[in-house]
């Protein structure tokens, strides 16, 4: 099969798990579980990425078993505390369209997708992760996407990344 080809029926397969597992309550939500923990954190980091942009600051981040998540945070100045607020929102779905768009090029680009975000996660777990739940649930993320990335064939690497672009958009 060929790259092009791999990469969109590996888009639709994502798309119809994450229609159908949205529909089956509440298994679905237990399958998608790691996939919304991760939009969660896509979701606070984004509130202290816009505060590092903005010349605040951005000391630790929690993340709750509800799904809930909290970001320490300050803008450099507080007009600019507006900044920060929508960087929660809008920093998951610009992550996930990104991480939809550059998968869809290539099946390499999926696993490099995989690493860049294993990276990022560790980078974040050891400067801003403090709480105990945050702690184990980043890390776990890390492993399962670290063994995507180096474990599991093309077609998987492609629909699970698709996969997670999708739910970090509907985040």
């Amino acid at each position: 099969m060929n790259d092009r080809k791999t990469v969109l029926i590996a888009f639709w397969v994502a798309v119809a798990i994450s229609f159908l597992l949205h529909g089956f309550q509440p298994w679905g939500r237990y399958i998608l579980y790691p996939f919304a923990m991760l939009s969660t954190w896509a979701h606070e980091m984004g509130h202290g990425i816009a505060a590092i942009l903005t010349g605040g600051t951005f000391s630790h981040l929690y993340l709750y078993q509800n799904l809930g998540g909290t970001a320490y945070c300050a803008a450099g100045s507080p007009f600019l505390q507006p900044i920060v607020s929508i960087g929660g929102l809008l920093g998951p779905s610009i992550c996930g369209g990104i991480i939809i768009a550059q998968s869809a090029r290539s099946t390499f680009r999926s696993q490099l997708i995989l690493i860049l975000l294993t990276v990022l996660m560790i980078v974040s777990w050891v400067i801003w992760v403090r709480n105990v739940f945050g702690f184990f649930a980043v890390g776990g993320i890390c492993i399962f996407l670290c063994a995507l990335a180096f474990g599991a064939p093309k077609n998987v690497q492609v629909a699970s990344v698709q996969l997670i672009g999708i739910q970090l958009c509907l985040g």
